[in-house]
C-alpha cells in the first residue's frame, strides 16, 4: 500500500485557486512537509500510514513508536516464525501490544486516522499557500504585535513549545484545534 498524501497538487489547486505558477512537484513537497510537521507535533498519522517496528517486549509489553493503530499485518519472531495474534492484545489507542516472547519481534501494522480530518486538510492547503506566496513575494510572517513609536514589530516564527508549530498563526490555531496524542491525550 502505497502512502496517500493528505492532499494531490490537483487538490490543493481547487482549494487555493491563487496557486499558479508552482509546479505539482513543489506542491506535492510542501503537503509532504506539512505532513511530517502536523503528525510530529500532534503524534498521529492524519492519514493511514504503514511501518513496521522490531523491538522487544518488556515484561510482555512491546511499545510500538505510534498510536492509533488500525491493524495489525503480521508479526514474528527473530527467527522469522509467524507469531499467532489476537486483537484482544492490542491496545490501539496507546500503540502497544501484549506479547509473549522475551526476543526480537517484527510487527508490521498500519496506524492513524482512516479519514483526515477537514481541518488538518484546510490548514495543509493554507499551509502550501502561505509558504509558496512566501518565497515568491518574500513577504513576512504574521505579525505578533508592533510599537509604532519605537518601530519594533514582532512576528510570529516557528515556535513549539508557545503552540507556534508553523509560525501561521492561522494554520498553528488549526492544529492545535486537533487532539494531541503525543502524552496519550
Amino acid at each position: 500500500m502505497a502512502e496517500v498524501p493528505y492532499l494531490t497538487a490537483a487538490q490543493v489547486r481547487v482549494r487555493q485557486p491563487r496557486i499558479a505558477d508552482v509546479s505539482d512537484d513543489e506542491i506535492e513537497r510542501l503537503v509532504a512537509e506539512f505532513e511530517a510537521l502536523a503528525e510530529r507535533y500532534r503524534g498521529v498519522g492524519f492519514t493511514t500510514r504503514e511501518a513496521t517496528h522490531v523491538g522487544r517486549p518488556r515484561r510482555g509489553v512491546l511499545e510500538l513508536p505510534h498510536v492509533q493503530i488500525l491493524s495489525i499485518v503480521s508479526v514474528e519472531d527473530s527467527d522469522s516464525n509467524a507469531i499467532t495474534f489476537d486483537t484482544d492484545y492490542l491496545d490501539a489507542a496507546r500503540g502497544c501490544m501484549f506479547v509473549d516472547r522475551n526476543g526480537w519481534v517484527t510487527v508490521e501494522y498500519t496506524h492513524g486516522m482512516a479519514t483526515t480530518p477537514e481541518g488538518i486538510l484546510a490548514a495543509c492547503a493554507a499551509y502550501v499557500m502561505r509558504r509558496v506566496v512566501n518565497s515568491q513575494s518574500g513577504t513576512s510572517r504574521d505579525v505578533l504585535s508592533q510599537n509604532f513609536d519605537g518601530g519594533t514589530t514582532r512576528y510570529s516564527t516557528p515556535d513549539w513549545a508557545a503552540g507556534r508549530p508553523t509560525g501561521y498563526l492561522d494554520i498553528d490555531a488549526a492544529l492545535n484545534a486537533e487532539r494531541d496524542f503525543r502524552y496519550g491525550g
